[in-house]
């Protein structure tokens, strides 16, 4: 498949914006919770300071094909490092910020990282984690650490790249799957840049817009639907911390946002929220919210009515760059929580059966899309990538869905994946992690519906044969022991120990079952 951006590397891009509109605005840090940390990098200032640790990076040895591994939170730190390893030619491999030491390290010797770049607050544990990994001691952004030295390269799994600049590996992206353990997304330069060109296209954005970042870059929700996007149409791009319900009008108010991007749990949060000064003064210049997972067409009406911006939904995954369906703007009838939109431009969906034949119209099925920005497989899983992805490009996404009228219609997972918070947790990988404990001897985690975190992660759990009773305490323990080797979201609301899990006539456990007493116990 021939795609616009075969032969442009993000590099490329900034390079362009830094000639072009070098005086431009690009990144503004915008904390409303210290409102003297404001900073703004314009795409000149932006290029010079990518080019500042493009050079340390390559004095320490990083080159073409290396994975840097990229720790840290949303900030304008994040997106210069991001521009600077992949300007080397290697691959940044950003990591969630909440990540434990097990699952920095996991991802740190599954991608055979050469370096890890972080910031101060999680400098110490990235050096434990290099330490451990014989990797160098991690190049902290805002200070002058460095090992000071060059090195010899890391023996690793090397990736092509013989092919136009832009169809080399950019980003590898970990995420949890029905296996236990994260896989990694290799997303190409072409890939990422075509995802920001198709946001570009259905949102209508243009060099005047600003954008308000407060979803994590490190996933590609805030990567493909924001700072591709801005970079290529040369627009400014805010970024925050995390979400406040308390300062988000206020920094909208403050720098004229005309973009948002949020997902339903926090919209929930505003509109729940008794109206403040900064809203109308909000409302005068945001012109579109962006959002992910579902809102119910009664919450649609309220967001549109009282913030007076219309709303898009967008469905995609990792292995898409996001891109997938989204909901047009200004457009009625606007439909109820189960529509995601209609096909996005130049992507193409199926619905299949089991067999994988299409299924009748208007039938369920399997949702299978193909288009520009998928990605180019799991890094060193043929196996798994094989099993979503076809030699023609057609991405298995484990979603059940129908299509009505041009609409597509999101219905069930049929993936064991349980979406907390809009990060995905992996049931595979908490069970994983439980049964390591000598307290169990079976689990399954499941997620309930939650109107602010979307879905609610609970664990039930078959003790060991003696072990001692006190549900109280061994909900304690095992949460605990949970906490110590997952980021904070991937651990169980609750624990409940049961005689038995429920299993099929095969002998499969019945999570159908479980769900319903889970809702029952909420």
């Amino acid at each position: 498949m021939t795609r616009t951006f075969d032969h442009l590397t993000f590099g490329d891009v900034l390079a362009h914006r830094a000639a072009a509109d070098g005086d431009r605005p690009f990144l503004t840090y915008a904390d409303p919770l210290e409102p003297h940390a404001i900073r703004t990098w314009t795409y000149a200032g932006c290029a010079a300071d990518v080019a500042v640790l493009r050079a340390l990076l390559e004095e320490l040895g990083v080159g073409p094909g290396d994975r840097v591994v990229l720790h840290m939170e949303n900030a304008p730190a994040f997106v210069i490092a991001l521009l600077a390893i992949t300007s080397t030619g290697a691959i940044a491999v950003p990591t969630i910020a909440q990540y434990t030491a097990e699952e920095l390290g996991y991802v740190v010797e599954h991608s055979e990282a050469a370096a890890v770049v972080t910031n101060l607050r999680h400098q110490s544990m990235a050096e434990r984690v290099a330490a451990g990994a014989s990797v160098p001691p991690p190049v902290v952004c805002g200070t002058t650490v460095t090992n000071g030295r060059r090195r010899a390269r890391r023996a690793a799994t090397a990736l092509p790249d013989d092919g136009p600049p832009g169809q080399r590996t950019a980003l590898m992206m970990y995420t949890s799957g029905t296996t236990g353990r994260p896989k990694g997304v290799m997303l190409s330069h072409a890939a990422c840049l075509s995802a920001g060109a198709t946001t570009r296209a259905e949102t209508a954005l243009t060099p005047s817009d600003r954008s308000y970042c407060v979803l994590p870059l490190f996933h590609v929700n805030a990567m493909c639907f924001q700072l591709m996007p801005a970079l290529l149409t040369g627009s400014q791009l805010v970024i925050g911390p995390v979400f406040s319900a308390r300062g988000y009008w206020p920094v909208v108010a403050e720098y004229g946002i005309t973009v948002g991007n949020l997902t339903a749990g926090p919209l929930r949060i505003l509109l729940g929220a008794p109206p403040g000064p900064d809203e109308a003064a909000a409302a005068s210049s945001m012109r579109l919210m962006m959002y992910a997972l579902p809102l119910d067409r009664d919450e649609i009406r309220a967001i549109e009515t009282r913030f007076g911006v219309a709303v898009s939904m967008a469905w995609g995954l990792t292995e898409s760059a996001a891109c997938g369906t989204r909901t047009p703007v200004h457009l009625d009838p606007r439909h109820d929580w189960q529509s995601i939109g209609t096909v996005s431009p130049g992507w193409e969906l199926r619905v299949v059966g089991d067999d994988g034949a299409e299924v009748a119209p208007g039938g369920v099925g399997e949702l299978v899309i193909r288009g520009p920005s998928t990605m180019t497989g799991y890094f060193k899983d043929p196996p798994a990538t094989a099993e979503v992805l076809d030699g023609d490009g057609w991405l298995r996404t484990g979603d059940l869905g129908r299509v009505d009228g041009g609409y597509v219609y999101f219905l069930d997972r049929r993936k064991d994946v349980i979406k907390v918070k809009g990060e995905n947790v992996g049931a595979g990988e908490v069970e994983r992690v439980l049964l390591e404990h000598p307290l169990v001897e079976e689990c399954a985690a499941v997620g309930v519906p939650d109107p602010i975190l979307g879905e609610r992660l609970l664990a039930f759990v078959v003790l060991s044969a003696g072990a001692a009773p006190g549900p109280a305490a061994e909900d304690d323990a095992l949460r605990e022991h949970c906490a110590r080797r997952l980021a904070p979201f991937k651990v169980p609301s609750r624990i409940v120990p049961v005689p038995e899990l429920p299993r099929t006539s095969i002998g499969k456990i019945r999570k159908a079952g479980l769900r319903d007493l889970a809702r029952a116990l909420a």
